[in-house]
């Protein structure tokens, strides 16, 4: 008879799984034409690995100058432009991600580097 026992250890990867996105870059601006002027967003989605999404189509959310909802895609150049309406007189445009999605791929909000920007 022995004393001794036999324990098997398991270890298991914790590195994230490739297919996960998130929102890297976000840029507000203001394009203005006499008396009106719009917000523009131009975002940019990268994988775990850092290296950037083309084709992911992103949902948002404008507020303060502008109250609209647009759903655009990141490019060739791998960077996503959108716009909001056009409002007379000058304002403070925000813009927030609301989602991201692309065939094969995952979208870990809590990722995000950054999930809103403003011209302001």
């Amino acid at each position: 008879m022995s004393d001794s026992e036999e324990i098997t250890i398991t270890a298991e990867s914790s590195s994230p799984p490739e297919n996960v996105m998130h929102v890297n870059t976000i840029e507000v601006t203001k394009q203005r034409g006499w008396v009106i002027r719009r917000g523009v967003a131009t975002v940019r989605v990268v994988g775990t690995e850092g290296s950037p999404i083309q084709g992911a189509t992103i949902t948002c959310q404008w507020s303060g100058g502008a109250n609209d909802a647009n759903q655009f895609s990141t490019g060739s150049d791998v960077w996503g432009t959108t716009y909001s309406n056009w409002r007379w007189g000058d304002a403070t445009f925000t813009f927030c991600v609301t989602n991201v999605t692309k065939e094969g791929r995952d979208y870990d909000h809590d990722a995000n580097v950054v999930t809103c920007g403003s011209t302001d």
